[in-house]
């Protein structure tokens, strides 16, 4: 088979990735130069490109990325955030799990965030355990009362992401040490869920959370969604990644009912799919990927 690696003589109009930066001057011109790649050959055609001049600094543009561990560790969601905040200025980090050791490596995690346990926590993950109730295949749990996450950001706003279900258990929130309430994750219609606690109406600037488990009840997480600023100008990427995860398994493995939910919960207006090097190396065929993809496609266009 073949592999086909991209590249951009202008990373400030077009990345790699190819995500285009326009540009409130007028249109750009970049080429992009696609280098083909087999066991025994090699070859490379280029594209004239133009990046049409920005008319959209007063409107949205949220981007979920979906994908595999690049999207998880933030290799590639980091670095756009970061264009994105040099051309617009902050509007936060974006959806980030709470599972702390599924987002960056490094230097590549978000500037001022940061994320810590107390107490009993525990890390779920579809490549580890059987994670069905979740829309990428990871998050965080704890039934032991006082247990708490901590958590650092910049922003002005954050919505915590949860299942809401049967026989759940309440986190208490501070942030600040300010006493924000207790939230029941309870379901009373014994049904499951998807459900965000909004916190926002805050200073912009660094803020510390701290959510305990309240009552020794079963008390979840999938992440946080870091914001700046409303839902009608913000301009930053939220990650939904999970090392090792295929595109068959975000079709077949996980709840398409929770990643529709959550999705609409999050409602993105730009959801960018990085997925496929798994299934590869699982041996799925051509086929097979492309109704696993097609399915993703589906799900995404049926929840927005």
């Amino acid at each position: 088979g073949s592999r086909i690696f991209w590249s951009t003589d202008d990373s400030s109009v077009l990345l790699n990735s190819g995500v285009p930066i326009p540009d409130s001057t007028g249109n750009k011109t970049v080429i992009l130069t696609a280098r083909i790649v087999s066991e025994d050959a090699a070859t490379e055609k280029e594209f004239e490109l133009t990046i049409a001049k920005e008319t959209f600094s007063d409107k949205p543009l949220h981007i979920l990325q979906i994908g595999d561990s690049n999207t998880e560790v933030g290799r590639i969601t980091q670095g756009m955030n970061e264009v994105l905040k040099e051309k617009y200025g902050d509007y936060g980090d974006g959806f980030l799990t709470l599972a702390k050791d599924y987002y960056g490596l490094g230097d590549i995690s978000p500037e001022n965030y940061t994320i810590s346990y107390t107490g009993q926590w525990t890390q779920h993950d579809l490549g580890i355990s059987d994670v069905y109730n979740s829309p990428f295949g990871i998050y965080v749990d704890s039934i032991q009362i006082g247990s708490a996450i901590t958590i650092e950001f910049v922003g002005s706003a954050v919505d915590f992401y949860y299942l809401s279900m049967p026989a759940s258990g309440s986190f208490h929130v501070h942030i600040d040490g300010v006493d924000k309430g207790v939230v029941s994750q309870q379901n009373a219609e014994n049904t499951l869920v998807v459900k965000k606690a909004v916190f926002d109406g805050l200073e912009y600037g660094k803020h510390t959370i701290v959510l305990t488990n309240e009552d020794g009840g079963h008390v979840n997480f999938y992440g946080a969604d870091y914001r700046v600023a409303d839902a009608e100008t913000r301009k930053n990427i939220s990650t939904w990644g999970n090392g090792g995860i295929q595109a068959y398994e975000y079709a077949n493995s996980l709840n398409p009912d929770i990643f529709k939910e959550a999705l609409a919960e999050l409602n993105p207006n730009v959801v960018a799919i990085l997925i496929g090097t798994n299934d590869n190396g699982a041996g799925r065929s051509a086929e097979v990927f492309r109704q696993s993809l097609t399915t993703m496609v589906d799900r995404v266009q049926e929840s927005l």
